[in-house]
């Protein structure tokens, strides 16, 4: 057994991180008109000497990790020390992640998931690109060394990606897909760089005003009103046009040589462009399928396939994307490798009662926004003219809502902009249960909700407002189906 540590290259990307910390945090406060930026240095001086560069120091060198015939270990912790044992029968992938920076240094992040843990169980940042392909290539070998004779599952030595059906996403297609999304990443920068360049420049009202009336003096010379319209409507075209190029950019950065691998037993995944992230999702692991898309989208025949994971790292939250786009059928054929299932014919819409208790909320919340609107502007009034456009979407939400169980899954639909259909297999439900509002009793209307390992509170597949006759027979045919999914076990 040899002890290992982190490649040396660990200390550069724990500086440059803490670095840009110190740029986004104190730089700019410290730059403001009324601002001493003759402190900055000494600030940041201190900082690197007496926290950040001990501290990388001792992280680094307080890390070990050693592999066994059988297991992983890393010790790792300052003042707390941790010693983390992980058998290779416990480990259900190793993703290896290699940003900008650590493909010109020759590193990568060695992320350890097992199926018990909702994070990462061990994280190796960083090591060098040979050995994260060794720690891959020893589990490998250990899951071909314990593969039972006679079982159909291909060994991933012998299998080649060539002899894999797989999923690639096109140039054209990754440019497409940003097309139909939208991002204010660039929106706040925009905002926040030029709050600064107020601050630093001494621009202000006057100022601008001055540089409108050489641009455009006759709209400038008809008054205030025009100015000030003409300045609302081309900064609103503006923030328009960098939330789409911020979608395109962030689009291609996440999903650059996209590429998926099939198998029996797992999913191969590879994408990125500053940040290359390689991994494998296990079959055994995915809860349910989530076939997602918006009205353009769909318009011109697009989806996205999101896939609903146990044991997954915390900030996947438990879904991966699984196709980030494509058309139907292709989602459909990736999505039935997975878990084969036909969508139904037919599906139940809840209960009509829904577009009468949504729009009473749509038209209260519209009337509190309003009247507090109106005490800061006078035009606040004219926001009531979204009243019947409240009533639309109540009415939109109750025709998109809808459910159906066949063929051993539970199908839902809903969400007028975010279209989602669930497709839950009856072997992944963890819990099933109604629930009523106060002003769902009045109306005798039911909420039941389906919980699957992995799923999110705020995201879940509730099929909502269900007459209460029709929420008993719901509740009812999903204990039968699991009832009868148990009984096969």
């Amino acid at each position: 057994m040899t002890t290992l540590r982190l490649h040396p290259w660990t200390l550069v990307h724990s500086l440059l991180g803490r670095s840009a910390v110190i740029a986004v945090i104190l730089v700019p406060t410290m730059m403001g008109r009324n601002s001493d930026s003759s402190i900055l240095l000494p600030i940041i001086l201190v900082y690197f000497a007496c926290i950040a560069i001990p501290f990388t120091l001792a992280a680094y060198y307080r890390f070990r990790y050693w592999t066994t015939p059988t297991e992983i270990v890393i010790h790792s912790g300052i003042f707390t020390r941790n010693k983390r044992h992980i058998p290779y029968e416990r480990i259900q992938n190793i993703g290896v992640e290699r940003n900008m920076v650590a493909r010109i240094l020759g590193t990568a992040i060695v992320r350890i998931e097992t199926a018990s843990s909702s994070e990462a169980e061990g994280i190796l940042k960083y090591v060098d690109t040979a050995e994260a392909d060794r720690i891959r290539s020893i589990l490998k070998e250990y899951r071909q060394d314990v593969q039972p004779v006679g079982t159909d599952l291909p060994s991933e030595v012998a299998v080649t990606e060539e002899s894999l059906p797989t999923f690639t996403l096109t140039t054209r297609r990754l440019f497409l897909s940003g097309v139909f999304r939208f991002s204010l990443l660039f929106v706040a920068v925009a905002y926040y760089g030029l709050q600064y360049a107020q601050e630093l420049w001494g621009l202000d009202d006057a100022v601008i005003g001055a540089w409108m009336s050489q641009i455009l003096p006759e709209i400038y010379e008809a008054g205030e009103g025009p100015v000030r319209w003409l300045f609302v409507v081309g900064m609103l075209v503006a923030a328009i046009l960098l939330a789409w190029l911020s979608g395109i950019i962030l689009q291609v950065v996440r999903y650059f040589g996209f590429k998926l691998v099939l198998d029996d037993a797992r999913l191969h995944k590879r994408h990125g462009l500053l940040t290359v992230v390689e991994g494998v999702i296990p079959l055994k692991r995915i809860q349910a399928l989530i076939i997602r898309t918006q009205p353009l989208m769909r318009r011109y025949g697009w989806y996205r396939l999101k896939i609903q994971t146990v044991g997954l790292d915390r900030a996947q939250v438990g879904h991966q994307v699984g196709i980030p786009f494509a058309t139907l059928p292709e989602v459909l054929a990736v999505a039935s490798h997975i878990r084969p299932f036909t969508i139904p014919v037919s599906f139940h819409r809840v209960s009509r009662r829904t577009i009468r208790r949504r729009s009473i909320r749509y038209l209260i919340a519209l009337s509190v926004l309003v009247a507090f609107s109106s005490t800061l502007w006078n035009q606040a009034l004219w926001f009531l003219l979204l009243a019947p456009a409240c009533l639309w979407l109540a009415y939109d939400q109750w025709r998109k809502h809808q459910y159906a169980i066949e063929g051993g899954f539970l199908f839902v639909r809903k969400g007028v902009f975010a279209q989602k259909m669930w497709v839950i297999p009856k072997d992944r439900f963890q819990v099933f249960y109604r629930t009523a509002t106060y002003f769902q009793r009045r109306l005798g209307l039911r909420t039941v909700l389906v919980d699957t390992a992995g799923g999110l509170e705020w995201s879940n597949p509730g099929i909502i407002d269900l007459a209460a006759n029709d929420a008993d027979k719901l509740m009812l045919d999903l204990y039968e189906e699991f009832n009868h999914q148990a009984a096969s076990l």
